[in-house]
């Protein structure tokens, strides 16, 4: 007997397919002969990549490489990483360790050369590709002019070359940034070759990049923004509150500036609107449109999504947040709309879910959040002493966010052991976040750390402990599912959630 799904013209089951999950594609698969021929066509597996929700590596834009993309291969992979990454017991399929390497701060780029500072010396290491027997080596060295510099390092596109930006500032040249860039070439990463020195006249506190642009956060209260492609250079004043020191983030687009900043124990959001018609040379004080978050520890900013809106065309920002506070963890989405030259930017913050746990078979809706205050409320001074702070101590050494919001690692300190552990969060569809504690990390006697034992990757045994008592400092790659752990004891621990391509 024919079912109606076998009557369907073959583009209509192609537009019919490209809205299912992995496990639905691969069960129709084995329906009839008929599907199983269309879920083996390569259109069907694009339809299905280009609407899944699933955060999945970019497709590819040079005609020979996406001609051997395999959309089919790359979903399964997305999928089984995600099901490992929110299950009861999230394990890695592969565990790397790098003894004795001082760190005092890290990137990663491209899932694969992790770049560490130390001092002013910055190395790039290789992690290999997602294969079991693949080993970390070091890739190059530089030795940074001047001491303890201020140094941001971000993926960049110079022309049409696409690879790494490495901005630093230090004391020698004073009042002046350095910029190098460095690209993947022959699957290596290159050494760091040298850009045009950009002066600021004053001393660098604080970098932030986004792609080509350059944002630098000056000791007089100067945002200096340059564009690596064009190598224009714009100047803006900000507000006088905003100590550059006090600075956390800074984001640099085309058009504006966010910067996150702490005040009175409080995190706020400051856009500034700063359009690419101002003078190369010109200093213009800009006043910000803000948000505070109040008792928050620690931020955590994903990519940016852009949109137009419908009613005057003026561009929209979208941003997912993560902030740690004293009794959870909460996700934000923060939007920033333009509005025209000489206004501050709006800029609005929505609670989207938290980690508050929820009873069995029941929906809800995120708590209700207190903490959001514009910047009229920015003035009273924030005690500590609230209820919720005695009874549910909860501090936060590090978090990141991955870029699409999706998915974010967390590094929380007991308030009883003083231990550092490590929790996996997912923001499900109705917007909480499910948060997994690392159970092979925390367990001696396990079924996960016996699991890690018996694999190929290195025992969690040495490093386990040295983790617990100095991890400080974590790195997320949601699309390949790695994760690379920073110890103030001169240990890195990268963990690999992912499928790798030599597993089963």
């Amino acid at each position: 007997m024919t079912s109606l799904l076998e009557t369907l013209l073959d583009d209509v089951l192609l537009e019919v397919i490209s809205y299912l999950d992995v496990s639905s594609i691969l069960r129709l698969r084995r329906t009839s002969r008929r599907l199983q021929q269309i879920t083996l066509l390569r259109v069907a597996w694009i339809g299905a990549y280009n609407s899944s929700l699933l955060p999945l590596p970019d497709q590819p834009s040079d005609p020979e490489e996406i001609a051997g993309f395999d959309y089919e291969k790359r979903l399964i992979q997305a999928t089984r990483l995600h099901y490992n990454w929110a299950s009861s017991s999230p394990l890695p399929s592969r565990v790397q360790v790098l003894h004795d390497v001082p760190a005092s701060a890290t990137w990663l780029f491209k899932s694969r050369f992790l770049l560490m500072m130390a001092g002013n010396q910055i190395v790039c290491w290789d992690l290999g590709l997602q294969h079991r027997k693949s080993k970390p080596r070091l890739v190059w060295g530089e030795t940074l002019r001047g001491r303890s510099p201020t140094i941001e390092v971000a993926p960049a596109r110079v022309g049409e070359s696409e690879g790494l930006l490495i901005a630093y500032a230090s004391d020698f040249p004073k009042g002046s940034s350095q910029l190098f860039s460095s690209f993947e070439e022959d699957g290596s990463c290159s050494p760091p070759k040298v850009l045009p020195f950009i002066d600021t006249a004053h001393e660098v506190k604080t970098i932030g990049m986004n792609d080509s642009e350059l944002a630098l956060a000056c000791s007089d209260g100067t945002l200096v923004l340059y564009n690596v492609s064009s190598r224009r250079r714009r100047c803006v004043s900000m507000t006088e509150e905003t100590v550059p020191i006090w600075i956390q983030t800074i984001k640099s687009f085309e058009d504006f500036v966010l910067v996150a900043r702490y005040r009175n124990r409080s995190v706020v959001l400051d856009a500034y609107h700063v359009p690419p018609s101002i003078e190369d040379e010109s200093d213009t004080t800009k006043q910000p449109g803000s948000v505070h978050l109040l008792h928050a520890q620690t931020t955590s900013i994903s990519s940016c999504e852009k949109s137009t809106s419908a009613t005057d065309g003026n561009p929209i920002y979208t941003f997912q947040v993560l902030a740690s506070f004293s009794d959870c963890i909460k996700c934000f989405q923060l939007t920033i709309v333009s509005e025209g030259l000489h206004n501050p930017p709006e800029v609005s913050l929505q609670l989207v879910g938290d980690d508050h746990p929820t009873i069995a078979g029941q929906s809800r809706e995120p708590h209700p959040s207190p903490e959001i205050e514009d910047e009229s409320s920015g003035d009273e001074y924030d005690s500590d002493s609230t209820a919720n702070r005695i009874s549910h101590p909860l501090q936060v050494m590090d978090m990141a966010l991955g870029a699409s919001g999706s998915r974010a690692v967390v590094i929380p300190i007991s308030s009883r052991t003083n231990d550092r552990t490590l929790w996996g969060y997912t923001k499900l569809e109705n917007g909480s976040l499910l948060r997994r504690p690392w159970k092979f990390l925390n367990d001696e006697d396990s079924t996960e750390a016996e699991s890690l034992r018996g694999s190929d990757t290195e025992s969690t045994e040495p490093y386990r402990d040295l983790l617990r008592r100095h991890a400080c400092r974590v790195l997320f790659d949601e699309v390949s599912g790695k994760v690379v752990v920073a110890a103030d004891c001169q240990l890195i621990v990268i963990f690999d959630f992912g499928v790798l391509e030599d597993m089963d």
